[in-house]
């Protein structure tokens, strides 16, 4: 390019034609070629032409002083240089010395080019030459304008992008067997949270909870427990922590020592101290009692015992109520472990004895602990260390013989409790010994830490002999200045990685990828320093039954309509180290999947770019993916990379290539590769029903209010009120009425009245208001008798069948209307009426709750009376005229095509405020783009007395790529009713 010299005779013009061989992949249609006319100044040798024009092949580099500027932009198909303009264009300099730049030089020119690459999940570091020679053909030129024939030269550049991962997403299963499920169970779901809290090491602990969101783990503090190694923890299938041992001492989610909770025979120095199973039982009710399973450490003779854990002692916070049962008596291994049973609502606890190859299969159902089967097979036990631990699909068994450097690997009978088809792995150098075990999500690989050293192996299990599981072992990279322990899967489908001593866990992210794909990441889960206050891990991590470390619901999110994002993080696996020195930028983008065609669509819904500053500072960048731009579905979020291009003109221009095109293709559900692709699903929960009283009059002036006053004689309770519709509001000589407790009033059939519970004295004054011309609810009086106890509790503790609550977060009384309310509220104590505004506040989070700033007084004689007039939001409240009632209501968002539901009008007794028996229940199904819904229902033989309670059950459902189905549901308000006539007798 420019200041080219050219020897010999030249005819003028003459041309050069130039073939240009791209440096990235590039779709062209005409041939990259450049063509030019110079013309000669010259006849005579010796002499050299300058040009300012294009030439895009170069001389020996080690001559080459200046590059000039592009004299025009051809067009030859898809190039960097279609765009090109002269004016746009600097000089480029170079300065050479052989084929090495010198050191000042802006754009650095190596001898060669670093080439560094995976495959088959092991890394490699080659080398691309650039190389340069004379073509001399085997002789030596005689002549200086021989020196200047044509020159070969090589340029070689090759390196794969990084892999990533998200953080808050999964892959599509793959199996016909797995499936994904709904956070809440609709029918036949088995999975749970059991692995949702971790406590461990020294006072460290994790709250796995927020990944329900999207969010990361947090780091927790609060743990009172030290154990170097073994400890064992159980939560709810909510996922709140229950109790936690190392092996010798429980503690409860109090973090106190539980009751009778210490003693136990085991200690924080065995490798599985100890491993928590609950105790199923029948008919699905809830469970309350846990066996603790403990081992001996350093040999020690206590053998293999059980302790119970009753948690409905002590107030729920349990108490050991039976310790250190012993079933195999003598000397065991340090190991225990436990997976589900393969037909049976049981689980199988596995120990091994030491000194021998006696493997124990104890199972624990809802009848108690039973067994052992005995299997002896595989290598003699002798020492204690190395984990032992089932596969997630309960298929294999693993153990670790950490001194003998052995590992035995077994087929598991899920449905017998026998092991067999032994493959022992050994000749594997080791720095100190295998420990630390842990299979991958799909039970395809196993991980072993180099126990108290810097390295952790991969084995892959599609082999199925012991020499090819050992030589295709990947060695993953060292761990520099780690003491390694246990490896453990988290629910979030991440295997945690324990260090002595340190402030963080080490984390592999991808643990089905194969090799160095598994995206481990060093220093990654920060347990203390900076703003984190927590613990440090030793080399224990909690010992987990395998078939609950994760579950079918981990990123199957059901959403609040008040989450704004996902809080996702991008995880990329720099291992080869090329962000900085190719600088690479990243860009992820999520799409949709559309049921009808069952593909994910090619326009994406949401896009992000990170350039390669962001991502070189550090491997976790944090995402915000706002909810109002995907919405509601699956998804899944493809990554590309872009990068500068390796050519000193477009070094010099910035021009850069990405892999969009490359990446953007599938290989299931049209754009879905699963090798490199994110996926995760998301349904907002089920909406409130809201009442509507679709039949109120007209909004009413102070005109339509009508106020009566009567002097009923003396001993008159029953008061004629002709025309009287709505409810009335009733006052007796100025204080304010409780209805149905001082007065009940019928507003239907031909003469409605006012019937007073106590008989008034002479010359006493009787006031009445209501809506002339009004409907049934316009008003509605909603009293309450104060009990002589009630409730309390933090805000929105309340139960729904509180009518006063005390919150103890506020230090207020509350008080829960009986509908939502659609008109403003008069507020009622005892007969005097309350301001509003000032002794009352209605709730900006709950439409029911008034909020009382005046003290209520509460186990009064006689007690204290607390009422509402209001319009209610509900049409059918209180006193109906019938007993085909038709109930209507509304939700805030219309169901779309790809969602299903139902709504379901429940009624039950009045005093049944559980809903424990269905009286009578009537369904309507969703219809999309319908907000608004109605319900004629029939309380079959229903009597003028009568009382029920009737809510509306509100259940969502969206089916997804695999099982399913995505289920929430939520209920309306509890209104009551009385059936006041007979008439829905009438024939």
């Amino acid at each position: 390019m420019g200041n080219q010299k050219t020897y010999g005779n030249s005819l003028s013009p003459f041309g050069v034609n130039t073939e240009i061989i791209p440096t990235h992949r590039s779709n062209t249609g005409p041939p990259m070629e450049v063509r030019t006319t110079y013309q000669s100044i010259s006849s005579s040798c010796g002499c050299f032409i300058e040009t300012n024009t294009t030439f895009i092949a170069a001389d020996n580099l080690s001559n080459m002083r200046l590059i000039e500027p592009l004299g025009f932009s051809p067009n030859f198909g898809n190039t960097v240089f279609s765009t090109i303009q002269k004016s746009s264009i600097p000089d480029i300099f170079l300065h050479m010395i052989g084929n090495v730049s010198e050191p000042s030089q802006p754009i650095p020119i190596e001898a060669y080019i670093p080439i560094k690459y995976i495959d088959e999940g092991k890394m490699y570091n080659l080398k691309g030459a650039r190389n340069e020679k004379r073509n001399y053909l085997g002789w030596q030129p005689v002549c200086a304008r021989e020196l200047y024939p044509i020159i070969e030269r090589s340029d070689l550049e090759a390196f794969d992008y990084p892999q990533f991962s998200v953080r808050g997403t999964r892959k599509i299963p793959t199996l016909a067997e797995e499936c994904v499920c709904s956070p809440i169970p609709y029918t036949g779901e088995t999975y749970d949270h059991l692995n949702f809290n971790w406590f461990f090491g020294n006072n460290a602990s994790i709250d796995f909870n927020p990944i329900k969101i999207g969010d990361t783990p947090l780091s927790v503090t609060g743990s009172t427990m030290f154990t170097q190694e073994g400890c064992a923890i159980m939560s709810t299938v909510e996922g709140k922590t229950l109790f936690y041992t190392n092996g010798e001492t429980v503690y409860t989610s109090g973090n106190t020592v539980m009751l009778n909770g210490t003693g136990l025979s085991s200690s924080g120095t065995s490798t599985q101290s100890a491993i928590i199973i609950p105790q199923p039982t029948i008919s699905a009710t809830p469970i309350t009692h846990y066996f603790i399973f403990t081992t001996d450490f350093a040999e020690n003779p206590n053998g293999f015992e059980w302790s119970i854990v009753d948690m409905t002692l002590n107030g729920g916070e349990g108490v050991v109520t039976s310790k250190n049962n012993t079933i195999i008596p003598g000397a065991v291994s340090e190991k225990v472990t436990a997976c589900c049973h393969g037909s049976e609502d049981a689980y199988w606890v596995i120990t091994h004895t030491s000194g021998d190859t006696s493997y124990y299969s104890f199972k624990v159902s809802a009848t108690g602990l039973s067994g052992p089967i005995i299997t002896n097979t595989g290598s003699t036990h002798n020492t204690a260390r190395g984990y032992m631990k089932t596969s997630p699909d309960n298929s294999k068994l693993i153990s670790l013989l950490y001194d003998e450097d052995i590992i035995d690997i077994l087929d598991f009978n899920d449905t017998g409790g026998t092991l067999s088809n032994l493959i022992t792995l050994t000749g594997i150098t080791y720095d100190v010994g295998p420990y630390g075990l842990e299979f991958s999500s799909d039970s395809t690989k196993f991980y072993v830490s180099d126990g108290a050293g810097e390295k952790i192996y991969q084995f892959d299990l599609t082999h199925t002999t012991a020499e090819d599981i050992r030589d295709y072992m990947i060695e993953l990279p060292s761990i520099s200045g780690a003491s390694l322990g246990a490896l453990q899967m988290g629910p979030d489908e991440k295997i945690y990685v324990a260090d002595l001593d340190k402030p963080y866990l080490h984390v592999i992210h991808h643990p089905n990828g194969l090799g160095v794909q598994c995206n481990l990441q060093t220093n990654d889960f920060i347990l203390s320093g900076g703003t984190v206050s927590g613990g440090t891990s030793q080399w224990g991590l909690p010992n987990i039954i395998t078939c609950k470390a994760i579950s079918c619901d981990r990123y199957i999110y059901v959403s609040s309509k008040n989450q704004v994002i996902f809080p996702f993080s991008l995880v990329i696996n720099n291992v080869n180290d090329i962000i900085d020195s190719k600088y690479l930028d990243f860009r992820g983008e999520i799409y949709k999947y559309d049921k009808s065609s069952g593909m994910f669509t090619d326009s994406s819904l949401y896009t992000f770019n990170l350039d390669h500053e962001v991502i070189s500072a550090s491997n976790t960048t944090q995402l915000a993916v706002p909810l109002a731009n995907i919405g509601q579905g699956e998804f899944i979020i493809k990554g590309y990379y872009g990068s500068k291009i390796n050519t000193l003109v477009s070094k010099q221009l910035g021009y850069t290539r990405n892999s969009i095109d490359t990446y953007k293709r599938g290989e299931e559900y049209g754009l879905y590769m699963p090798s490199t692709d994110w996926y995760f699903l998301n349904m907002y929960e089920a909406d409130i029903p809201q009442f509507n009283n679709n039949s109120p009059s007209p909004s009413v002036t102070i005109g339509q209010l009508k106020v009566v006053s009567v002097i009923p004689d003396a001993g008159t309770t029953k008061i004629m009120v002709p025309g009287l519709l709505s409810d009335p509001l009733v006052a007796f000589n100025g204080s304010v009425l409780a209805k149905d407790i001082e007065y009940s009033a019928v507003t239907t059939g031909i003469t409605p009245y006012i019937e007073l519970e106590f008989e008034p004295l002479a010359d006493q004054m009787l006031t009445y208001a209501y809506i002339e011309g009004g409907g049934v609810n316009d008003i509605y009086a909603d009293f309450y008798t104060v009990p002589s106890t009630i409730n309390s509790g933090p805000t929105g503790s309340q139960s729904p069948t509180d009518r006063v609550f005390f919150n103890t977060t506020e230090n207020m009384y509350e008080f829960y209307l009986e509908s939502p309310a659609a008109s403003d509220i008069i507020l009622v104590i005892n007969g005097n009426v309350q301001s509003a505004g000032i002794e009352y506040l209605r709730s900006s989070s709950n439409d029911r709750r008034l909020i009382l700033t005046v003290p209520l007084v509460v186990g009064a004689v006689p007690p204290t009376i607390i009422g509402a007039f209001y319009t209610p939001q509900a049409a059918i409240i209180g006193l109906i005229y019938n007993n085909t009632p038709t109930i209507t209501w509304s939700i805030s968002d219309a169901p779309t095509n790809d969602i299903e539901g139902r709504f379901t009008v429940q009624w039950a007794a009045h005093d049944d405020t559980e809903f424990n028996t269905i009286l009578y229940s009537y369904q309507t199904p969703y219809i999309i783009g319908e907000r608004s819904y109605e319900l004629t229902t029939e309380l079959t033989d229903a009597v003028a007395g009568d009382k029920f309670l009737y809510r509306i059950l509100n259940e969502k459902f969206y089916w997804p790529i695999k099982c399913g189905p995505i289920y929430s549901f939520t209920y309306s308000a509890v209104i009551p009713v009385e059936i006041s006539t007979n008439m829905g007798q009438v024939y």
